[in-house]
């Protein structure tokens, strides 16, 4: 029998190891189970008439509690790339165009966006803009609608864009990973921007931690206090699931054996009943309008069956309303191009919210401590309906808030009503204080 060239024997042994390998990677990716998630239902959302946003991929989203409404910043329409502002109203599902002050930042793709409950504001970071990227940090308060550039001219991470960043809300900050530079390489470190200093810090572990890549998707588990972070691109989608301990900056590997097939461009966020949901993205079949959930206490993934999801996509922008346990997706791209639909996976059986309570306060030097229970990450001081500047207790965030300046305008003798805001937008019920001394 003829032997083949060695080039082609050598080809054909490529070809064939590498079928084996898909082979065994789609075994490994396909879900242990298929669940019937017969509480969580797909909802079109988009107004049949009306202003809208230009169909646009790659941009930003945060959920505003205080005024139930998605705000979406910038990403790239049929024209280009975008530095525009808008707001979708989940009361009369409608969009509007915000009409914001101040220097704007510069059209963008591929940027963060995170909430920050304490000053009301939608903070952004990073980017891309043709060969161009960005390192710059911005604030958009929803009270004024100012832009403000909270850019340090010093200690700043390197530009990049594809990162994965959530809100830190003991730490009051935001807290970023991985992405892709002009330098044509992906970074794995891990990144702190304090909102209070407008200052960087690198967290970056010395230890285990997920090896370098861009495009990932990243979501608060708020009761854990830690950031997960799930796939993005190196040479190709990734799978891999971990998990970023906020309090510890350690870094630890989730993945079970069987699990989604590998995706970027993709959404996700952590619901009530302690489960990051997947959507959608890119996959190696394909753009993908399926949603997967990773249980935390049992450690592995199910594929949700869901009837009528949205059509197949990537690069939407989403945000997660924790009070009405839904999860907001706005358009993406599609096998068929640029869309701007709207779409909520809402929880049509969400367990009831814990309701923050205030059982006593005290005030030493200019500080107001209030104690009780059920606080959130984030949960903010009201002093007779007025806002202060707050922060979870680093030993007892759930029971214990601290506003560093909040007993300064209470005078002794002087009675006032107190509350408490947890960032879902459920408020506690008043507690009357008096300052005795």
């Amino acid at each position: 029998m003829k032997r083949l060239p060695i080039r082609l024997q050598a080809f054909l042994f490529h070809v064939s190891l590498a079928l084996l390998l898909a082979a065994v990677m789609q075994s490994v990716a396909t879900p242990v189970t298929a669940q019937a998630a017969q509480s969580l239902e797909w909802q079109n959302l988009t107004p049949a008439t009306g202003a809208r946003p230009e169909a646009r991929r790659n941009g930003a989203a945060i959920y505003d509690p205080v005024d139930h409404r998605l705000v979406v910043f910038g990403g790239t329409g049929q024209n280009g790339l975008l530095n525009d502002v808008w707001a979708f109203n989940l009361d009369t599902l409608t969009w509007t165009r915000l009409n914001t002050t101040g220097t704007a930042p510069d059209p963008r793709l591929g940027h963060d966006a995170i909430y920050d409950p304490i000053g009301q504001q939608m903070v952004i970071w990073a980017g891309q803009q043709g060969s161009k990227f960005f390192n710059d940090t911005w604030a958009l308060s929803l009270r004024t609608l100012e832009w403000r550039n909270l850019s340090p001219t010093s200690g700043r991470p390197k530009a990049r864009y594809g990162s994965a960043a959530v809100y830190d809300p003991v730490a009051q900050s935001l807290v970023q990973f991985a992405g892709f530079t002009e330098e044509g390489r992906r970074f794995q470190d891990t990144q702190n921007f304090n909102l209070a200093s407008q200052s960087w810090t690198d967290l970056t572990p010395a230890g285990s931690k997920p090896e370098i890549r861009c495009l990932l998707t990243g979501a608060l588990d708020r009761t854990a206090r830690r950031m997960i972070i799930y796939g993005g691109q190196r040479n190709g989608p990734l799978d891999d699931l971990w998990a970023y301990d906020l309090a510890s900056r350690s870094w630890t590997e989730l993945t079970p054996a069987s699990r989604p097939a590998g995706r970027f461009f993709a959404s996700s966020f952590v619901n009530r009943e302690g489960r990051f949901v997947v959507f959608g993205g890119s996959t190696p079949t394909g753009n993908s309008n399926d949603s997967y959930a990773f249980d935390f206490q049992t450690g592995q993934w199910s594929s949700l069956e869901l009837a009528a999801p949205p059509s197949a996509r990537n690069g939407m922008m989403s945000a997660y309303d924790e009070a009405e346990d839904r999860f907001l997706v706005f358009g993406g791209t599609s096998d068929s191009g640029l869309l701007n639909d709207v779409w909520q996976l809402k929880n049509t059986k969400p367990t009831p919210l814990p309701l923050p309570q205030v059982s006593s306060a005290s005030i030493v030097g200019k500080a107001l401590f209030v104690l009780g229970e059920n606080f959130a990450n984030g949960a903010v001081i009201l002093v007779a309906e007025q806002e202060q500047g707050t922060r979870n207790d680093a030993q007892s965030p759930a029971t214990m808030l601290i506003s560093k300046k909040g007993g300064k305008k209470i005078k002794v003798g002087q009675a006032v009503t107190i509350q408490v805001r947890n960032p879902n937008g459920v408020v506690s019920a008043a507690f009357s204080f008096t300052r005795l001394e």
